[in-house]
């Protein structure tokens, strides 16, 4: 894995992610793009599918809005794995060194609860004993969650769901968006929509200042305002702990795909990661991280028998 004095390049890259956009599911929408080709975030030029107009902007994505917010319970019903390859690029464009990790992940609507279970590193399974370790960790934490009173989980579900709400606004008023045309995404039929921070606004929330810093393009589905695809570019230079610790160069890039899941929900596909720039404001590193999502399922009674589920989360069918 790709370290400097301890420090651990591919987390420096993934904290990036992180500040700048909070890691529930249903939150993807805002800072999940950066252009995987030469056209990385340069308003695309479509050719027209059809004649028809394109819907008004102001209703379309207040209908995006909407079901931002409205999507996070059904998606933390679902188990899935996750494969993540970092690799790290040398000055000349080739791959020095290369590592990956595979997670079984339990989602919780409290992002604080969701159970990633590492089962397999550079392809090696992990052995039965560090499995049940994890296990273990995992189920202390849930206990202790199972302590809350009912009325006290349920402050935290509704205090959770307020953060979440003023994300969402503050997003909508930071972007400036441009509606640019249709496109076909597997199969999808979609409208794109371009976003960047409008210069002169800066938001009340510390989260959603790092996306002053960002701009992209959202591909969204027309039929039910979901977003399938986005790619988000940052346009200045971002800096972690102060730029104590680190500090990431302009032009870092995101990828990021959704697909829809039995004909009921849009969870994530895969996410694309280039970053470069300098640890201790000494070492140069260059990180790419992708992320393939796959064997969504229904959580179910068996899975809570084996991994607890927290008492803020739905009760499994």
């Amino acid at each position: 894995m790709l370290a400097y004095n301890g420090l651990n390049l591919g987390t420096a890259a993934r904290t990036m992610m992180r500040g700048a956009m909070k890691p529930n599911l249903s939150f993807w929408l805002i800072c999940w793009l950066a252009v995987g080709s030469v056209s990385w975030c340069q308003p695309v030029q479509l050719p027209s599918q059809e004649s028809r107009p394109l819907p008004q902007l102001e209703e379309f994505l207040e209908h995006v809005k909407q079901n931002l917010s409205g999507d996070r319970m059904l998606q933390s019903q679902y188990t899935f794995s996750r494969h993540e390859t970092t690799e790290q690029i040398d000055p000349q464009g080739e791959v020095k060194s290369s590592s990956s990790k595979e997670w079984e992940v339990f989602p919780s609507v409290d992002p604080k609860l969701s159970y990633q279970r590492l089962i397999e590193k550079d392809g090696v399974p992990i052995k039965p004993s560090q499995l049940e370790s994890q296990d273990q960790k995992h189920r202390r934490k849930v206990e202790e969650s199972k302590q809350l009173t009912p009325e006290l989980v349920e402050k935290k579900r509704r205090e959770a769901r307020q953060e979440e709400q003023r994300e969402i606004e503050e997003l909508f008023r930071l972007f400036r968006f441009r509606m640019l045309d249709r496109d076909t995404v597997e199969g999808v039929s979609t409208i794109v929509v371009s976003f960047e921070p409008r210069p002169s606004y800066r938001p009340a929330l510390r989260s959603i200042r790092p996306l002053r810093k960002m701009r992209g393009q959202a591909w969204i589905c027309e039929d039910d305002h979901q977003v399938v695809k986005v790619e988000i570019e940052t346009i200045e230079s971002l800096s972690l702990a102060w730029g104590v610790v680190a500090r990431l160069h302009k032009g870092a890039r995101l990828r990021f795909m959704r697909r829809k899941v039995n004909d009921e929900v849009w969870l994530p596909a895969e996410s694309h990661f280039l970053v470069s720039g300098r640890v201790l404001l000494v070492k140069k590193f260059r990180v790419e991280i992708r992320n393939r999502y796959s064997d969504y399922r229904k959580f179910t009674v068996e899975d809570s028998v084996n991994y607890l589920p927290d008492p803020t989360s739905p009760v499994p069918k």
